[in-house]
């Protein structure tokens, strides 16, 4: 948690300009001596400039903690010299300025001043309330809209503008620095006497709740839900105070001044102009030139994004559609696919071994990789160029395949060294401090790596058992994370130490296949056949016909056959891939009947999360504030093999193949599942178990209308005789109480 809150302020003493830099300590960020200087130290250390002076604002409740820190002799020397570039000392000021429900204090018996820098009790409003317009700078609280849109507001304006307001505070510390900082920028305000505030809306609580606390108020808190239910207050006669989130246009305060509450009780926490008949000082979000000449031509005929209290609605406007294409191959994509599709990758859903309990839905058999020609050139390689000698221990995790890999990088190792000794193998679990009391330095091995939950875990038991700190590596052969930024953040967590040098890493191939989502799809048709199973035992639920309990039992059968595998097509033939497939190279193509299904799995998920993290924006499927993206319905006619489209279905989002917010969308989509439905025992409609399953677990959603209307047309119009894709159906009709 993020304890102080810094920011630069360039202020005007005497005839010149000092940069400050003031830093707020929140009230947990002190329990020792030691964390105060750490976080003295950290926020100089982010500081964008080596300021004249350092302004320190903390609040009564741990003054005594502060005067303690500063009076510890030891660390104070050790601390002074940071503050320059080798033992000089830039800030050659440093005040201490403590706050209370009266008010900002200089505390004199702390700090000191070589700098001759004054200051009078009116700068220390001015800097802390530059500091709050910092923030909300820093936040991005201020939104301006895209070229060709402007945004509606619940008043029924329009503007290129809106304002986040509950964005402003991000944690504890941000929190409290606001809050504090409204109640000492009104002062003419008793907020101990006050009985109740409004507020517009509830992502302000907090902000306004902490307020309260500072102030020593018990005052109720009374949100009246914005342009809704503002017409329908009035001003009580007792001490009150209305706070408004934020505002563009004064609307809102225009109002209640009308309605008869007084502008003296009125604030509004962040506006983008200073409006002092309507309310009292509130955060000025300071525009930049460039972002005012956006502003002043809005045009009737931009594209409006509607404002639902403080969200936007990325659905005000019509969604954008991706088709996957060669663009969204993931540089890895090939070479891992030439290494492990070839019996290299397991069935879908195999448990692995008996060290883990849980069963992911793709893995990768460390045989492919050990064997792997282009990996050992670069694991020879890279244990040649980039291992620190020193490294005389191998940890590898409990998982079997990092085994293998760590006696391999052992055997190199000691035959690169010519070592008779040769490197000493621990397997993670049974780390202790006695395996690491002669240890110069740990390669710590992982043949393949997801989230790195126990690559975490090892890292902090070295931290924990290792004497000193040492050199240290991490190698790993294959990554199949969620995320690269997900990958990134465990990196940088791995390498990260108390020295200033990093802890080395290598990995051969890196290879996202996005989110967790594709083991869903199993266990959601599961929990449908349970749902449809229990139909039959419930007296409220509808009754089924002999032809739908059939078609159940049917079903059960086949989801249960299916554990390790796509549903089949109508007919109980596994989906099988055909030439033609733009991610696999030719060597790939010529040996289709070798390639189980979880290969072809792998391929499009890896697919869809580097379309979801492409860096163009008209090829990211991924949705912003202002427009949602979906996968284009024609990917389903591009990629016409069953098992193509099966895949998409199951390692994409639900949100990526929602329609049912757009009108066209869903039409397309509805009128291509009629004929795949239509079709289901010929070739280009194999995959119709695939596509009744994910409308029957709500994956796959379209317009209730053309929900309703696809249904009937199959089920009654039709000639569909009973079984799975009958039961489905049905299935999707119960449960979207068509």
């Amino acid at each position: 948690m993020i304890s102080t809150v810094y920011f630069n302020i360039a202020h005007a003493s005497s005839d010149h300009d000092l940069d400050l830099l003031c830093i707020y300590l929140s009230d947990k960020s002190i329990q020792n001596n030691s964390d105060f200087y750490e976080q003295l130290t950290d926020s100089i250390r982010g500081s964008n400039t080596l300021p004249d002076a350092i302004i320190v604002f903390y609040s009564t409740t741990i003054e005594s903690k502060v005067i303690n820190a500063w009076s510890d002799l030891s660390q104070n020397k050790a601390f002074l010299p940071r503050l320059g570039p080798g033992t000089g000392i830039s800030a050659k000021s440093i005040f201490f300025i403590s706050m209370s429900q009266d008010g900002l204090k200089l505390d004199g018996s702390i700090g000191f001043n070589k700098g001759s820098i004054y200051l009078k009790e009116s700068d220390y409003y001015n800097l802390y309330l530059s500091g709050m317009n910092g923030l909300a700078v820093k936040n991005k609280i201020l939104h301006v809209a895209p070229s060709g849109h402007s945004f509606r507001h619940p008043s029924g304006t329009t503007s290129k503008l809106f304002i986040q307001a509950k964005e402003i505070a991000r944690n504890e510390a941000e929190l409290q620095f606001i809050a504090r900082g409204i109640c000492l920028s009104s002062k003419e305000i008793a907020w101990n006497e006050l009985k109740s505030v409004f507020i517009d809306s509830m992502g302000i609580y907090g902000i306004v709740k902490e307020a309260l606390k500072f102030s020593g108020s018990d005052a109720k808190i009374i949100n009246f839900h914005s342009y809704e239910k503002v017409g329908e207050i009035n001003a009580p006669a007792d001490d009150y105070l209305v706070i408004i989130s934020a505002s563009t246009s004064g609307g809102m305060a225009k109002l209640l001044v009308k309605s008869g509450f007084s502008h003296k009780r009125i604030i509004t926490l962040a506006e983008v102009s200073l409006r002092n008949k309507l309310c009292s000082t509130p955060i000025i979000i300071p525009l930049e030139k460039d972002i005012q000449k956006k502003t002043d031509s809005t045009k009737n005929h931009e594209t409006e994004i509607e404002l639902v209290g403080e969200q936007f609605t990325s659905k005000a406007k019509q969604p954008r559609e991706i088709i996957l294409g060669i663009r969204h191959k993931p540089d890895a994509l090939e070479d891992v696919l030439n290494t492990f599709a070839f019996n290299g990758l397991n069935d879908l859903n195999t448990k692995l071994d008996s060290f883990s309990s849980s069963v992911p839905v793709l893995s990768l058999k460390p045989e492919a990789l050990m064997e792997c020609k282009a990996f050992n050139e670069w694991l020879e390689a890279e244990l040649k160029w980039e291992v620190a000698a020193s490294i005389s221990t191998i940890v590898y995790k409990k998982d079997g395949a990092s085994e293998l890999l760590a006696a391999k990088v052992k055997k190199l190792l000691d035959e690169l060294r010519q070592s008779k000794k040769g490197l000493s193998l621990i397997e993670a679990d049974d780390l202790k401090h006695d395996s690491l009391m002669d240890c110069s330095g740990v390669m710590v091995v992982s043949a393949f790596t997801g989230d790195g939950g126990q690559l975490r875990q090892i890292s902090r038991s070295l931290r924990e058992y290792e004497p000193r700190v040492i050199p240290r590596h991490f190698l790993t052969g294959v990554v199949i994370s969620q995320t690269m930024e997900e990958w990134s953040r465990l990196k940088r967590f791995l390498v990260q130490n108390a020295m200033d040098r990093k802890y080395g890493f290598s990995a051969w191939k890196t290879l996202p296949i996005g989110p967790d989502i594709m083991s869903d799809s199993w266990s959601d048709l599961t929990g449908l056949v349970a749902y449809l199973n229990s139909l039959s035992l419930s007296e409220d639920g509808p009754v089924l016909s002999e032809e739908e309990s059939q078609s159940i039992a049917l079903l059960q059968k086949v989801v249960k056959e299916s554990r390790s595998r796509l549903l089949p097509n109508t007919a109980n033939i596994p989906l099988k891939l055909t030439s033609g497939f733009v991610f696999f190279s030719e060597t790939l193509e010529n040996r289709l009947s070798e390639i189980n299904q979880s290969v072809v799995l792998l391929a499009i998920a890896s697919v869809l999360q580097a379309a979801r993290e492409h860096s163009v924006a008209e090829l990211c499927l991924k949705s912003d504030n202002y427009q949602s993206v979906v996968l284009s319905p024609e990917n389903f006619l591009r990629f016409n093999d069953d098992i193509l489209q099966a895949c998409i279905l199951r390692a994409s989002l639900p949100n990526e193949i929602d329609y049912s917010f757009d009108y066209d969308l869903s039409l397309v989509m509805s009128e291509f599942l009629l004929k795949l439905f239509n079709r289901h025992n010929r070739p280009y409609g194999y995959a119709a178990l695939e596509f009744a399953a994910a409308l029957a677990t709500g994956k796959l959603r379209l317009k209730e209308q053309h929900l309703k209307s696809l249904i009937h047309d199959v089920l009654y119009q039709g000639r569909l005789e009973q079984g799975c894709l009958y039961a489905l159906l049905i299935a999707a009709k119960i449960k979207n109480k068509l």
